[in-house]
């Protein structure tokens, strides 16, 4: 009997460049995104939240959650944006009867932040950018109002938003979405933040610099700092890195064992800041300076984008993006090209 089994034909694959190509241009055809400031003010307003995925020929995924005035009427300005993700939020321009809210409505004034996630790169990322709405506006909020985009399974501001607002001075109540919920009076503004505007808008650098870059309290207390992933291990070379680093007068962080605003006064108080790829580099970038030297250590090839858009948009100042340690000679002599290790 003849058991060969057939293997899977490698030409079946996508092509990660076609496939590039094809969501750039589904984004093309995209309405374009709000990149300035701009509130929209709803009664009665209904938010819903996500329903099943579905996906479309050019391979996006697509999220329907969305806003809807008292009319049923969508909020365009409401809805998601992540450009360089293979998802897209995409919601129905007419409330659907099956989707309305089925309770009472939430009495007073909402700040709606829009989506969030399990997460903590991508809450910093994706769910901050229409906070800075908070000091444009006059009067008071009841809440800031998120969906969750991830099933009413995932509330992560218990796990660590809290930390993030409270640091932002921000003491507000957070409704945190799981059901289709009416709202008496929401509030919209843009999200001037995330992966459709990377470098961020300078509304939204004013809103972070002016609440995070006077945070000096509890922290390391160091001019030269590696944030370290070595607790979590998924860097080869990782650790002779260190030792070099130590050997050079670097005091090495691990952010995962230090609280929220620990990690950003350490940040304000350092004037060299190496930092290995990964969530860590978006908390710097809420509040690197001009005057600080940042770097960036790759752990996966390509060219960590995001992180690097944000650090030069918030900063004024463009970063370097480094090789990984596992050549750990090479990664020298390019920090010492660039004067990190002076």
């Amino acid at each position: 009997m003849n058991d060969a089994r057939a293997l899977p034909d490698p030409r079946a694959r996508p092509d990660p460049g076609a496939l590039h190509e094809s969501l750039l241009a589904y984004h093309a055809r995209r309405p374009p995104a709000a990149v300035t400031p701009i509130v929209e003010f709803l009664d009665g307003a209904t938010v819903t939240i996500p329903g099943p995925l579905r996906t479309v020929p050019e391979g996006v995924e697509i999220q329907d959650s969305g806003v809807y005035d008292g009319e049923g009427r969508l909020c365009p300005l409401a809805l998601h944006r992540a450009g360089n993700l293979p998802k897209d939020n995409v919601a129905p321009e007419t409330l659907p009867e099956a989707r309305a809210a089925a309770g009472e409505t939430v009495s007073g004034r909402h700040l709606f932040a829009g989506l969030i996630g399990p997460h903590f790169g991508h809450f910093l990322v994706e769910s901050l950018g229409r906070l800075w709405a908070l000091d444009e506006l006059a009067g008071p909020f009841d809440s800031l109002v998120f969906i969750r985009g991830h099933g009413p399974g995932h509330a992560p501001v218990d796990s660590f938003g809290r930390a993030v607002l409270d640091a932002l001075a921000i003491a507000l109540p957070v409704t945190s979405v799981g059901a289709a919920t009416r709202f008496e009076r929401l509030v919209v503004p843009s999200q001037l933040f995330g992966f459709h505007l990377r470098h961020g808008h300078p509304a939204f650098h004013a809103f972070v610099h002016n609440r995070l870059r006077g945070h000096s309290g509890d922290g390391p207390r160091a001019k030269r700092l590696y944030v370290s992933r070595g607790l979590i291990g998924d860097i080869p070379g990782e650790p002779a890195l260190e030792a070099l680093l130590t050997e050079r007068g670097f005091t090495i962080i691990h952010p995962e064992t230090m609280s929220f605003a620990a990690q950003i006064a350490a940040y304000n108080g350092a004037r060299t800041i190496l930092a290995a790829e990964g969530s860590a580099v978006h908390v710097i970038g809420l509040v690197a300076r001009g005057d600080q030297k940042v770097g960036v250590v790759r752990r996966r090839p390509g060219q960590f984008v995001m992180g690097m858009h944000q650090l030069a948009g918030f900063s004024g100042r463009t970063a370097r993006l480094f090789d990984g340690p596992a050549d750990l000679a090479a990664l020298t002599a390019q920090l010492e090209a660039r004067g990190f290790l002076r």
